[in-house]
């Protein structure tokens, strides 16, 4: 006779996501991330301004259409990295994030076909759109990947540029990065090797995971403090999770404060579902409250300007068939269904 020991795992892993149900599953599973890391008040309001987007929801149609093959197990993986991600901004996560995307959906559309997104697309190829801008629906073709841009190439935008470095303005090149693709310098962007801990920089972004540069003071790059552990009140950003700030009086990095609380003295000054409004935290205006302007509205909300009260959108829709020509193209193409 044998017993069970009061240690042993009792949780079954959990097991694939049908793809009639992926989309409700990633939804929860979002909520479920920005409520933990401070985006969203609760699970409840969270379903009601954020849904999935248009790459979700065409990708979900392909696999009925035979564009896409969608692996259940995979899936699984992706909700839950979705779920339980860091409430972090760097490499790391979103190398986590994209490496457990990858196996979801397999593109088959072979190169020279119709495409709506890089998804489709079987193997290494992508869907070149000229002219289609960032315009959902238009169609475009699989075609090989172009190749990666190396340290030292130029970059912009639409780059990815190799693990361990960004894209940043050159050396000497008389413009003042901002930290991202182009920053917001007047010289030419390349990709440029991250510095460690204590080494020169010039671009917010422009250290190694889990630091940052100190733009306004040293300019040079600094560890970000752990939830809890000691911080430096000095620099304007000196907490490694987004939803904490550092406090002075505590010495240590402690959450951001909420809806009706004090706004943080710092660049952070509150959590992201509440914006800092006369010294208090007050809640981002949902549907049909009154805004300020973009981005002052709760999730997918958006501010219309001519009302100034926030407008859900419509939710993210498939598109079916080989979508709309681009801009200045031919006539041809056939029906599309409505964009995101």
């Amino acid at each position: 006779m044998t017993s069970c020991s009061s240690d042993e795992a009792t949780t079954k892993p959990l097991g694939p996501v049908a793809i009639e149900a992926l989309r409700a599953e990633f939804e929860s599973a979002n909520c479920e991330w920005q409520v933990r890391c401070g985006g969203m008040p609760d699970k409840a309001t969270c379903k009601t301004v954020d849904g999935a987007d248009y790459l979700l929801v065409q990708l979900i149609a392909d696999a009925g259409t035979g564009k896409a093959k969608y692996d259940g197990q995979a899936g699984r993986t992706w909700v839950e990295a979705v779920r339980n991600q860091a409430c972090q901004i760097g490499d790391a996560v979103q190398k986590a994030l994209k490496a457990a995307w990858e196996p979801v959906f397999t593109g088959t559309v072979a190169p020279g076909k119709s495409c709506l997104l890089a998804d489709e697309c079987a193997g290494k190829s992508v869907c070149d759109k000229p002219g289609c801008g960032d315009t959902e629906c238009c169609a475009g073709s699989c075609a090989p990947a172009p190749a990666p841009t190396a340290e030292g190439q130029p970059c912009d935008v639409t780059t990815a540029c190799p693990d361990g470095t960004f894209c940043g303005v050159e050396d000497g090149s008389g413009g003042t990065g901002n930290g991202g693709a182009g920053g917001g310098g007047t010289g030419m962007t390349i990709c440029k090797a991250k510095a460690d801990n204590g080494q020169p920089c010039t671009d917010q972004v422009g250290c190694e995971d889990g630091q940052l540069c100190d733009v306004d003071g040293s300019h040079k790059c600094y560890k970000l403090s752990p939830d809890g552990q000691p911080c430096n009140p000095s620099l304007r950003f000196s907490c490694l999770s987004y939803d904490h700030w550092c406090d002075p009086a505590a010495g240590k990095c402690v959450e951001l404060p909420g809806a009706g609380a004090p706004c943080a003295p710092t660049g952070e000054y509150c959590k992201h579902f509440a914006v800092c409004d006369s010294g208090t935290c007050k809640a981002r205006p949902l549907d049909g409250q009154p805004c300020g302007g973009p981005g002052t509205c709760l999730g997918d909300l958006r501010c219309d300007m001519n009302t100034s009260v926030c407008k859900t959108l419509s939710p993210a829709q498939a598109c079916f068939g080989d979508g709309m020509p681009p801009t200045g193209s031919g006539s041809g193409g056939g029906g599309a269904g409505g964009g995101g």
